[in-house]
């Protein structure tokens, strides 16, 4: 499989102004969370693991809201 997304794209290329930059990072503060995915994982040095995690708001103005751990 290539590397190459022309192949998918085409030739026009993205232009990155014409997309609204994002920045709806969850504030700082305490939240009820549930975990719905959880997986252990090897470091990419392969000399430890991790917990890769995903997790979702329980409550309050960010209910049902995802957010994800390494």
């Amino acid at each position: 499989m290539s590397d190459d997304l022309t192949q998918v794209f085409g030739d026009s290329g993205f232009d990155t102004d014409s997309v609204p930059a994002q920045t709806n990072f969850l504030p700082p503060g305490k939240y009820l969370c549930m975990v719905e995915e959880a997986e252990l994982k090897e470091n990419s040095k392969g000399t430890g693991l991790f917990v890769k995690l995903v997790l979702s708001i329980l409550e309050g103005p960010h209910k049902n809201r995802k957010f994800f751990c390494n």
